[in-house]
């Protein structure tokens, strides 16, 4: 059962967990015990013995102990598994590996030494968290074996970061034997806990906290899975609430902003060459996305504060905070009323976020509304169009800086995948063909196409354009391409081919021809759902095909493609055909909606939705001929 709840520190409690937490040969000894408690026949993948957290807070310094206890009863599970990842923050937090080996089906005992631990950094272009990731590989792991590690991570409260939170997922993707969570502090923090999991029972006292569970089975993976929203957890906060993670983090923004003495000529610059408010803001964001490079800056006091916008300006680099301040401070300069929006990046479900805390956010963007809609820029994606949303962030849990309210999403769009294809088909007398298609990627389409190509030489995206033209169309064709719009923020990216076929059916013979819609068929290609497990999120495309296809007159074609109507509670296809007959060549005009809107699909519906895929994917070829 979820359960909320201030935990009061009126009472003290001193006990020394750090004498209590089990390393050295006390690890080995638990590790060999709960080894020879185990019966292996019954265990087919790695499964964990035990794993265990230990906070401390006193005087100001949080503590984490954490051991872990794994065993391997088949290859496949020490090829895959044998080592051990942690993360931590390197700005703030001390990470020391305590105790660290495998023990073998005999008995034999093999340390890790220094050699075996290897730092790296996340990926984390785009957010202003700087976690790194502690690889820890096991020597000598065998089948039937078992490793073990024990490590703390230790960090300081200060008056600049008074702020900590801990989440611990008790389920994950491998089995548990045995999981606990235990936490005590003085009253040099006041610590709120709170528990999504309903496989993990807690118990509550002043100033302490202890949760445990045995026999966790694996949690089911999928195809597409958002860990985070998905499995219960634990979670330990200095927060009380999100108006409180807004006061932590607000003042930064608050003060970047207020140094901007260089924002003004700038906009003033921008204001002289911009046909009105819309262009004035394009031109802005552009400046802000494009000629102020990414470049993290999360060093010490700065993990959750931006430098000033007129060190930004300067530098003509910065980070996702700082791109924002920088963004907002310049909005603002044009009176719209920007505000600072935090994101957490791996979240789509505000109810499964837990515990309030600074840590659950990972990147800011700047939001506002004009013109009576509201906009969410991401001033780190130097590929999207202002009036279009990111698509990675698109409903993301977010928290506005500004205002009063709670968790909320960043807005999804009705489609997130627009597509416009002019198709001009002239069919030659001997049964070859001149194709002229021309393609339009809308707003977020256009945005990824772009990123696709933007790294890319001229030849290069020309190469990449045949590519796709292979997998989508004809993968024996050889179009040669135009492209517009790469190099551009703009809502569109337009594509112009040219292919000729080589005769491929003999007119004498009969007149009946299927032409593919191959830009409608390829994506419905690209929507089938493969979950089995889960429901997820489907984010919605539309496609407008339009065909013009010339035939000699003296076939007269008597045989068109059917009208077409059908629809459903998860899309629409449309289809309607014009016949125009000339004197030289006969004309059929030809036009294709399907629309099939953003949605949260549960699993039981995934199968309907897939079988939806399938009819409207066998309606895809454009039929017609001469029947006599």
């Amino acid at each position: 059962m979820r359960s909320k709840l201030l935990l009061l520190f009126s009472l003290l409690l001193t006990l020394p967990v750090s004498a209590e937490f089990l390393q050295g040969d006390g690890l080995i000894a638990r590790a060999k015990q709960l080894a020879s408690e185990l019966e292996p026949d019954a265990h087919s993948a790695l499964t964990g013995l035990e794993r265990t957290y230990k906070v401390a807070v006193k005087d100001n310094k949080v503590t984490v102990y954490g051991h872990k206890i794994w065993f391997y009863p088949t290859t496949a599970s020490v090829q895959n598994n044998a080592y051990e990842s942690i993360y931590f923050n390197q700005l703030n937090e001390k990470l020391t590996v305590l105790t660290a080996a495998s023990i073998s089906p005999e008995g034999k005992v093999s340390y890790v030494n220094e050699s075996h631990q290897k730092v790296i950094a996340e990926d984390t272009y785009n957010t202003f968290t700087e976690t790194e990731k502690m690889i820890v590989s096991f020597p000598a792991v065998e089948v039937g074996g078992i490793t073990l590690i024990a490590y703390k991570i230790e960090e300081t409260l200060t008056t600049e970061r008074p702020f900590w939170s801990i989440r611990s997922y008790p389920q994950q993707t491998a089995d548990m034997l045995n999981y606990s969570f235990e936490a005590q502090w003085d009253d040099s923090a006041r610590l709120y806990f709170d528990n999504t999991s309903e496989l993990v029972s807690c118990e509550q006292q002043p100033a302490r906290v202890y949760c445990h569970a045995v026999n966790l089975v694996a949690a089911e993976s999928d195809s597409v899975v958002n860990w985070g929203d998905k499995l219960g957890q634990i979670t330990l906060s200095t927060e009380p609430d999100w108006q409180a993670v807004k006061a932590q983090v607000r003042p930064g923004f608050v003060n970047a902003i207020k140094n901007n003495q260089g924002v003004q000529p700038l906009v003033d610059e921008f204001a002289g060459s911009a046909d009105g408010k819309q262009a004035l803001i394009q031109r802005i964001f552009e400046f802000v996305a494009r000629d102020i490079r990414y470049v993290s800056r999360s060093e010490a006091g700065y993990d959750i504060v931006p430098h000033n916008v007129d060190e930004t300006i300067d530098n003509r680099f910065g980070d996702c905070k700082d791109k924002s301040a920088l963004l907002i401070a310049m909005l603002r300069a044009i009176n719209i009323d920007a505000e600072p929006v935090l994101v957490a990046t791996k979240r789509e479900r505000p109810g499964m976020a837990g515990a309030a805390a600074v840590g659950l956010f990972d990147h800011v963007v700047v939001c506002f509304s004009f013109a009576g809609q509201q906009y969410c820029l991401d001033p780190t994606d130097p590929y999207t169009q202002w009036q279009s949303t990111s698509d990675w962030i698109q409903g993301r849990v977010a928290l506005n800086l500004s205002n009063d309210a709670s968790l909320t999403t960043i807005p999804r769009p009705q489609y997130r995948w627009q597509l416009k294809a002019l198709s001009d088909i002239t069919i030659t007398p001997e049964g070859g063909q001149q194709e002229l298609v021309t393609l339009t990627f809308l707003n977020e389409y256009a945005s990824l196409m772009r990123q696709n190509m933007a790294g890319l030489s001229q030849p290069k995206r020309l190469e990449y354009m045949v590519d796709v033209y292979h997998d989508v169309a004809n993968e024996d064709a050889e179009p040669v391409f135009e492209i517009s719009g790469v190099d551009t923020m703009s809502s569109r990216l337009t594509t112009h081919s040219e292919t000729t076929y080589e005769p491929y059916f003999n007119p004498q013979q009969g007149i009946s021809l299927a032409e593919n819609d191959s830009w409608l068929r390829g994506e419905l290609s690209s929507s089938w759902l493969n979950n089995e497990v889960y429901g997820q999120f489907y984010p919605g495309f539309l496609v407008e095909s339009e065909y013009k296809i010339q035939v000699p007159h003296d076939w007269a074609l008597n045989r068109y493609p059917p009208d077409l109507n059908l629809e459903h509670q998860y899309g629409r296809l449309t289809r309607s055909y014009r016949f125009e007959p000339g004197d030289e060549l006969d004309t059929l005009y030809v036009t294709t909606t399907l629309s099939m809107p953003s949605r949260y699909l549960a699993v039981e519906e995934i199968k309907v939705f897939n079988d939806l895929l399938n009819v409207f994917y066998m309606q895809a070829p454009i039929t017609f001929g001469h029947d006599s």
